[in-house]
């Protein structure tokens, strides 16, 4: 995962997905803006809902978007980009030196 203060919204990338899930999943396409790939056609879908596990506690994400050819993380090899919604009524902890973020109410 990689933090980003200034997403509004989580996403995953399609490698999070069982294959059950993507053979499921309902594909859209939808353009993108942002450094991440100005102007980049993906192919997209969205999910209910996750757990993602903190160190000190998890948080329930609801509809989130699945991005199958987000480049910041193909690159990156991540498995999502995580915005402010996930720390929504929480504190976010971000220790800087040791490149770690957490959430506590």
């Amino acid at each position: 995962w990689f933090l980003d203060t200034g997403a509004g919204n989580s996403v995953l990338t399609e490698d999070y997905l069982t294959a059950a899930q993507r053979q499921q999943m309902a594909w859209d396409t939808k353009e993108f803006g942002g450094l991440g790939g100005q102007g980049a056609t993906e192919r997209v879908g969205e999910l209910e809902s996750i757990r993602i596990a903190f160190p000190s506690m998890a948080k329930h994400v609801t509809q989130i978007t699945v991005r199958a050819d987000h480049e910041d993380c193909v690159h990156s090899r991540c498995d999502g980009r995580l915005g402010v919604d996930v720390a929504e009524k929480l504190r976010m902890h971000i220790n800087f030196q040791q490149a770690t973020f957490d959430i506590t109410k």
